[in-house]
């Protein structure tokens, strides 16, 4: 038993020297670090801890400096540093990495940073490879808590101040799947003798599309570097690129134990086009809160501004974590249209509208992050009240879940707007002195129009129908124009390059009566010289055909595929009224439009016109469009009743060679039809000269030389002379025009060329003639002033 107690009594002496030394060493350790943490013996601990990196250098300095028993300050400086951890996918060399920090040992918290006295870094080159796979991270269930800005610094460094601060990387590269960052960076403190920490990039981006480069510049203020602790950051930022500029300046700061606020404005330009931001928010444990204004400055050519204006962002969080649980958004919609017409004040200078968004998060992760959501959109136009009446409106509802998007997503869309005018002659005065005017006779109609536009169903789905209507009511003057227009256009493969998209639509001219302007053959009007008319070597240089350009080849195209189906008709026959017609001209339309072709059928009913001098009767003038016909099929009656007989002119074949059948009641041959058509008076009865032009005439329309136009003017003006030739099939009529003007048409019954001269005397001896000719060796047009003489 005394054995025992001597053997405890040794140990406990044992133990309480071995307590002594440990507390000795450790007060030593803590008093004089500087004797157990050597520069060598720290390099090897660092070779030995760094070793995933493979790190290497040329010189390795560290050393702790004890200036009270808790006050210590730790510096290391290394020269040309190099690691390289190719699990990681990063490597780099640095000319020099040194930093020294001051400290204060404790108990809670056992090390507290006092001072970052410097920080130096001049990397000559850094890189990143993430093409690589990572390893995927085990999924945690974290819920982040709010936390104040001051808080935002871990424990150990929350009275912390900063001294010099220099870092450089003269290159680095970042290498991705879909291109690569290169450049360079360095940041400083203080900055020129400003406590502010100021920072720059020189980043040129590589892809698949090309190079770029962009510059960015920033500079940070805080209370955090000279004062320590954080209550406040400022920060102002430029950013230049390819057509891009942009400014930013924000500050955040603590408001209050429990609640952070954010000041935001930007500026600039990206894409060619303009913009400017103005936000305002907070941060408080139960919700986020943003208020602002946003402008995109000449979106498009018709637009000078889209802003959204007065918006307020509410996002709810879930009780205890950063996770919303809701989420509204609500702005005011402003487009401001650029001045169309002449008038700037027939147009508001700005269309207001509204747009409304929320969504509730119905599930969330084991994480705690949002999953399962149900979100509502509406944006609206309008309605917009004045000379005209527009409005617009768009509704999404979706729902799915977060993490299977977008398998999981549904989304069902509807999508309205429609345009009245109540008055027509607003929008003709709109219109007025631009290139959209609205022509004669139209320009003088009374009564409204108006357009709808409509679509809903799947917004997923890569086929999407939109439905229209649009009509005129519109009359006056004994004028009538009432159509309907209705269609559908179907969208196929909506969101992919190679969409298409096939439109459907039906024209029915319900009620139409126009009255044409006063046509007739005047003399020939006054002759004026063109000052861009030239003479000589400049001419023919002036006329000489230009080669045109090498076309480039193109390597392939995503251009979308439109495809139609148009049928154009009216309900009942339209009415023209003309000076050419005695009576009114009714039109029927039954025309079908089609990528490939045009076919249908152009009506002309029963009318009285006055051809050849003599008042006739157009029973019928039908004209047919043939798919991949060059011309249109021609099928015609006019009637003439004479005291002697009913004449009988059939108007067959096609717009392009029209062919005259003349027959009669009792029947006559074509020569004796022609001499009471032209001269009102039997063959026997007429001239020689007379009988020569009733017979080439004649053979001009049996060899089908007249085309429809020429066939109108023989018709329609005394006519001198009738000339055809047999033998190449040509026909020349002249004729007599008001004021002294004498017109003549020739042409070929091949219709291969043709010629209109117009000639008028302007002296006794003198005389002015123009002539227009078209053959397949192209067109011409040619002047000439005439001295001749009679003997």
């Amino acid at each position: 038993m005394r054995t025992l107690r001597r053997a405890v009594k040794r140990l406990l002496q044992a133990l309480g020297l071995l307590l002594t030394l440990t507390t000795a060493l450790l007060t030593a350790f803590i008093a004089r670090p500087e004797w157990f943490l050597t520069s060598s013996r720290v390099e090897r601990l660092a070779r030995r801890f760094g070793k995933a990196y493979q790190p290497s250098w040329t010189s390795f300095h560290f050393e702790i400096v004890s200036r009270s028993f808790r006050d210590k300050t730790v510096s290391v400086r290394v020269k040309d540093l190099r690691f390289d951890d190719p699990a990681a996918g990063a490597s780099g060399l640095a000319s020099t990495a040194a930093v020294t920090v001051s400290f204060r040992l404790g108990l809670r918290p056992l090390v507290r940073l006092t001072r970052l006295d410097s920080a130096e870094l001049d990397a000559r080159w850094l890189r990143l490879d993430e093409r690589g796979p990572r390893p995927a991270k085990p999924a945690r269930k974290t819920v982040e808590r709010y936390v104040s800005l001051p808080n935002l610094l871990p424990g150990p460094a929350r009275s912390m101040t900063f001294g010099v601060v220099d870092l450089r990387a003269r290159r680095f590269v970042i290498l991705r799947s879909s291109g690569s960052l290169s450049g360079s960076a360095w940041a400083r403190y203080p900055w020129r003798s400003r406590p502010q920490l100021d920072a720059a990039s020189d980043v040129i981006s590589r892809s698949a599309a090309g190079a770029s480069r962009w510059r960015a510049r920033a500079a940070v203020t805080s209370d955090v570097f000279q004062k320590g602790g954080l209550t406040y950051l400022q920060a102002r930022a430029d950013l230049a690129g390819p057509g891009s500029t942009a400014k930013l300046s924000a500050r955040v700061f603590q408001s209050g134990p429990r609640q952070t606020r954010l000041r935001a404005v930007a500026g600039g330009r990206i894409g060619g086009h303009a913009f400017t931001a103005d936000l305002a928010g907070s941060q408080t444990p139960a919700a986020y809160a943003l208020r602002g204004s946003l402008a995109v400055l000449a979106p498009t050519p018709r637009l000078r501004s889209v802003s959204l204006d007065d918006c307020r962002l509410d996002v709810p969080l879930r009780k205890g974590s950063l996770s919303p649980r809701a989420l509204t958004l609500d702005c005011q919609l402003a487009l401001a249209p650029a001045p169309f017409g002449p008038s700037p004040n027939a147009v508001p200078k700005t269309i207001a509208g509204r747009v409304a968004f929320d969504a509730d998060v119905k599930s969330y992760t084991l994480e705690g992050k949002p999953d399962a959501f149900d979100a509502r959109l509406d944006a609206a136009l309008g309605p917009m009240r004045g000379w005209y009446r527009f409005d617009a409106r768009l509704q999404l509802q979706a729902s799915g879940r977060l993490a299977a998007l977008p398998a999981s997503l549904k989304a069902r869309h509807r999508l309205s707007a429609r345009l009245r005018v109540a008055r027509f002659r607003d929008l003709v005065e709109f219109l007025k002195g631009t290139k959209y005017a609205i022509p004669a006779p139209l320009n003088v109609l009374e009564g409204s129009i108006g357009a709808s536009f409509y679509g809903s169903g799947d917004a997923r789905s890569p086929s999407q129908t939109f439905d229209y209507r649009a009509g005129t009511d519109l009359s006056g003057a004994g004028e009538r124009l009432k159509v309907s227009v209705a269609g559908s256009l179907l969208a196929k493969r909506l969101f992919e390059p190679s969409r298409s998209f096939f439109d459907r639509t039906d024209v029915d001219l319900e009620e139409v009566s126009v009255e044409l302007p006063y046509l007739r053959l005047g003399p020939l009007p006054k002759v004026f010289v063109d000052s861009r008319i030239q003479t000589g070597a400049a001419s023919r240089r002036a006329v000489d055909p230009v080669p045109p350009p090498p076309a480039e080849a193109v390597a392939g195209s995503t251009a979308s595929v439109v495809d139609y189906d148009a049928r154009v008709f009216t309900s009942s026959p339209a009415v023209v009224r003309s000076n050419l017609a005695k009576t009114p001209v009714p039109v029927s339309l039954r025309l079908r439009a089609r990528p490939q072709a045009v076919s249908g059928t152009i009506a002309i009913g029963r009318f009285e016109a006055e051809l050849f001098r003599q008042l006739a009767v157009i029973d019928h003038v039908i004209l047919t469009e043939h798919p991949g016909a060059s011309a249109l099929g021609l099928d015609g009656l006019v009637t003439y009743k004479r005291p002697e007989a009913t004449i009988y002119i059939h108007l067959l074949g096609s717009t392009s060679k029209p062919q005259v059948a003349l027959s009669s009641d009792p029947p006559m041959t074509r020569d004796e039809i022609l001499a009471l058509l032209l001269y009102g008076q039997p063959p026997d009865a007429l001239d020689e000269d007379q009988r020569s032009n009733v017979g080439n005439a004649s053979n001009g329309m049996a060899a089908g030389a007249f085309g429809l136009a020429s066939l109108y003017l023989f018709a329609s003006t005394p006519v001198e002379y009738v000339g055809y030739d047999p033998a190449t099939q040509t026909y020349a009529v002249r004729l007599k025009l008001p004021g002294g003007v004498h017109m003549q048409l020739g042409s070929s019954a091949l219709q291969e060329s043709r010629t209109l001269t117009l000639r008028k005397r302007l002296a006794p001896h003198w005389q002015i003639e123009t002539q227009a000719a078209t053959s397949q060796q192209g067109n011409a047009i040619t002047t000439f002033l005439e001295w001749f003489e009679r003997y």
